[in-house]
């Protein structure tokens, strides 16, 4: 089931960090639907290319 959403196979998760997930994300609802759920909004080209930039403009990354 956590597989679905997440990148931990079942065995890997524990039960109480998966509840804790479900009450975070207000219920298995909110983030398997599309329509207001966790995953609606997604960043084209993924998250980490923020990271990037930031560190870029702050000088800690060297462009390779």
């Amino acid at each position: 089931m956590s597989v679905a959403n997440n990148t931990a196979e079942d065995h890997e998760m524990s039960l109480l960090f998966f509840l804790w997930y479900l009450r975070q994300a207000q219920g298995v609802n909110r983030i398997w639907l599309i329509k207001d759920g966790a995953d609606e909004q997604k960043i084209i080209g993924g998250s980490q290319q923020l990271s990037i930039k930031i560190a870029k403009k702050l000088g800690g990354i060297k462009q390779v």
